[in-house]
C-alpha cells in the first residue's frame, strides 16, 4: 500500500524541473549572428502579398501589363521578379516538434518541389485602358494636341493676340462720340442730381446724414414706393453679406440680383437682365494667337432686349442662315441669348482684389460679342478713334462688392484691334440707400439706351442681312 504522506515529502524535497517550450529551444539553436536581410522596398505600384507554400504547383502566368504603356510597347515594361527572401534554417539537435514549428513559422524550404513558397513581393500591374471604338482617331489626337496648347489668358496674351486687346485708362484715348450723352448722363447720376424722390428724403438723410438739395429727383415716379422698401432690404442685406465674408454667389443672388430686378422692371420686360453664369462663349469668336486661342471667360449678368414679334422673325430669318453651332445673335448659345441680344455685360466679384481678374474676363467676353456682330452683321469700318458706331461699342461694368463700376470695350481699325477703356465712374453701389438710388437710375439709363438707341441701329443692319 502506499504511503501518501512519505510520498508528499518526498515531492517537496525535489528540485523543479524547467520546461522547455518549443519557442525557447527553437530560439536557442538559431544563431544570433544571423539575421534576417531587409525586405525588398515598397513603391507606389506595389502590393504587399505574404503567401504560404502552395500545395499544388504553380500555373504559369501571363506577364504584367503597365498602366503607362500602349500595347506596343508591354514586352519592355515587364519588369524582372524580384528575388526570393532567404529563409532562416534551423540548426541541427533542435527538438523534432519545435523544428518542424520553427520551421513552418519561418517559411522554411522543404524538399518536396510542390512546397516551394511564393515570392514574398509581387509588383502587381493593370492593363492600359483601351478608349472604345467609337472614338475616332481624331478625337484622340486632338486630345494630346489641346495639352500641348496654353491657352491665351492673361492681360499680357491679350495684348499680343492676332486681334490684340488694350487695357487703356479714359484719358489715354478718345471715347467714341457716340457715348457721350450716355456717359455725361451717367456722370450726373454719379454725383447724385436727381436720384431720390421726394418719398425716400427723410429715410436716405436719417441714413447718410445732410441731405443735399440736389439729390431730389424733379419729379416722381409711379414705382418709388415700392422701389424704397425693396431697397432698403436690400442694403440691409448687402451689409449683412459684407460683415459675414460672404462669396460671390450670395452677393449675387441676396443684392445684384434684386437690384437689377428693380431698376428694369420699369421697362415692362423690353430690356431685361439675365444671370449667364453658365453661358460660355462659341470658341470661334475667342481671341487667338497663332494655333492657341483665349480661355473662354464666364461672366454673371447680361442686359439684353426682348424683341417683339416682328423683330423676333427677322431675326429667326438671319439665324436660319447660319451653321447650328452659330445659330444665335449673341456671342453664346445658352438659351436666354439666342434670340436676346446682348447690348451690356457684368461682371461680378466678393473682394477688392480682383480688379484685373474682372477686367480680363469682360475683356475675352465683350471680345467674343463684337466679333459677332462681326460675323453676323459685317465688319465695321476703319474710322479715327472717337468716332466709332454704336454697334462697335459694347458696355461693361465690373462690381466690387457693393461698387459698380462702368468701362467700354470698343472695336478699332475695322474690327482687328479693341480698347478696353476703365472710365472709372462709379454709377451707384450697394453700400447705402443713397448709393442704392444712383444705381437704380444708372440701370435705368442704361436701359433706356439700349432699347431707344443700341437695339434700334442693330436692328436696322438686321434687316438689311435679312434682305441681302
Amino acid at each position: 500500500m502506499w504511503n501518501i504522506s512519505a510520498w508528499l515529502d518526498d515531492c517537496e524535497n525535489t528540485q523543479p524541473v524547467e520546461a522547455q517550450g518549443t519557442k525557447r529551444k527553437r530560439d536557442g539553436d538559431i544563431a544570433s549572428t544571423e539575421k534576417r536581410p531587409r525586405l525588398a522596398l515598397m513603391d507606389a505600384n506595389t502590393i504587399t502579398a505574404r503567401k504560404g507554400a502552395r500545395k499544388s504547383p504553380r500555373k504559369h502566368k501571363s506577364p504584367p501589363i503597365s498602366i503607362f504603356e500602349d500595347d506596343a510597347a508591354v514586352a519592355a515594361a515587364v519588369r524582372p521578379p524580384p528575388p526570393s527572401t532567404p529563409r532562416a534554417r534551423s540548426m541541427p539537435g533542435a527538438a523534432a516538434s519545435g523544428g518542424r514549428m520553427g520551421d513552418a513559422m519561418l517559411g522554411a524550404e522543404e524538399e518536396t518541389p510542390r512546397n516551394r513558397p511564393a515570392e514574398r513581393f509581387q509588383t502587381v500591374h493593370f492593363p492600359a485602358p483601351r478608349q472604345p471604338d467609337s472614338v475616332s482617331q481624331s478625337s484622340r489626337s486632338s486630345a494630346y494636341t489641346s495639352r500641348s496648347k496654353s491657352p491665351v489668358k492673361d492681360m499680357v496674351d491679350l495684348q499680343m493676340a492676332d486681334a490684340p486687346i488694350f487695357q487703356l485708362a479714359r484719358w489715354e484715348t478718345p471715347l467714341p462720340k457716340c457715348l457721350h450723352p450716355l456717359i455725361h448722363a451717367l456722370e450726373d447720376i454719379a454725383d447724385g442730381n436727381g436720384v431720390v424722390p421726394a418719398i425716400a428724403k427723410e429715410a436716405t438723410e436719417s441714413e447718410g446724414g445732410r441731405f443735399r438739395p440736389r439729390w431730389e429727383a424733379e419729379s416722381p415716379h409711379p414705382s418709388d414706393e415700392r422701389d424704397m422698401m425693396d431697397l432698403l432690404d436690400i442694403a440691409k442685406d448687402a451689409r449683412q453679406l459684407e460683415s459675414s465674408n460672404q462669396a460671390e454667389a450670395a452677393w449675387n443672388s441676396e443684392a445684384h440680383s434684386p437690384i437689377l430686378r428693380v431698376a428694369l422692371r420699369s421697362s415692362h420686360g423690353r430690356v431685361t437682365h439675365f444671370n449667364i453664369t453658365q453661358a460660355r462663349p462659341i470658341p470661334e469668336f475667342l481671341p487667338t494667337r497663332g494655333p492657341r486661342s483665349a480661355e473662354a471667360r464666364l461672366v454673371d449678368y447680361a442686359i439684353a432686349v426682348t424683341p417683339n414679334p416682328d423683330e423676333e422673325r427677322h431675326i429667326t430669318h438671319l439665324l436660319r442662315k447660319e451653321p447650328d453651332y452659330r445659330s444665335t445673335i449673341s456671342q453664346s448659345r445658352a438659351t436666354a441669348l439666342r434670340t436676346h441680344p446682348v447690348a451690356i455685360s457684368i461682371e461680378t466679384k466678393a473682394d477688392f482684389g480682383s480688379t484685373s481678374e474682372a477686367k480680363n474676363q469682360l475683356g475675352v467676353w465683350a471680345y467674343a460679342h463684337l466679333q459677332r456682330m462681326r460675323t453676323l452683321l459685317g465688319p465695321e469700318e476703319d474710322v479715327p478713334p472717337g468716332e466709332e458706331s454704336i454697334m462697335a461699342v459694347h458696355p461693361i461694368i465690373y462690381v466690387q462688392q457693393h461698387d459698380w463700376i462702368m468701362a467700354l470695350m470698343v472695336a478699332r481699325k475695322g474690327g482687328t484691334e479693341f480698347a478696353e477703356i476703365d472710365l472709372k465712374l462709379r454709377i451707384g453701389g450697394t453700400g447705402s440707400l443713397l448709393e442704392l438710388w444712383k444705381l437704380r437710375a444708372s440701370l435705368r439709363c442704361l436701359g433706356r439706351w439700349a432699347e431707344e438707341q443700341y437695339w434700334p441701329a442693330m436692328y436696322e443692319k438686321i434687316k438689311a442681312a435679312c434682305a441681302g
